[in-house]
C-alpha cells in the first residue's frame, strides 16, 4: 500500500507513528511504501511514484487535494502506474448528504 500524505495539518496528522491512520494499517498488516511527507502543490511526484512502482503498489491511501490529485494521477498515467484502488482525497465544497440525513425546513 503506498502512502501519500501532504506535509499539511492534514497530511501530518494522518501520517503520525503513533495515532495515525498509517499505524493502523501496518497493525492490521498492510506492507507500507511511505514515501514522506510532500509539500502541497508540488508538481513533481516522480520520486513517489518511482518508489510505489518499484514496490509494486497496487492500492494507494492518503490525504491530498483535488490539484494535488490531479497532478500526481495525471504523472502516474505517464509514467504507467495504475494501482486498482486509490483512497484518501481531502473534502469537497460540496458534502455528501444522504436523502436519510436531510432535514425539511
Amino acid at each position: 500500500m503506498g502512502a501519500l500524505f501532504p506535509n499539511d495539518i492534514s497530511g501530518n496528522s494522518w501520517a503520525d507513528p503513533k495515532f495515525g491512520f498509517l499505524r493502523r494499517l501496518q497493525k492490521a498488516g498492510y506492507k507500507l511504501i511511505d514515501t514522506g511527507r510532500f509539500q502541497p502543490l508540488t508538481d513533481d511526484y516522480g520520486s513517489q511514484i518511482s518508489a510505489f512502482k518499484n514496490a509494486g503498489v497496487d492500492i494507494l491511501t492518503g490525504t491530498v487535494t483535488t490539484p494535488d490529485f490531479t497532478t500526481f494521477w495525471n504523472q502516474a498515467g505517464q509514467q504507467g502506474f495504475k494501482p486498482k484502488v486509490g483512497h484518501g482525497r481531502k473534502g469537497t465544497p460540496f458534502p455528501y448528504v444522504s436523502r436519510h440525513s436531510r432535514r425539511s425546513c
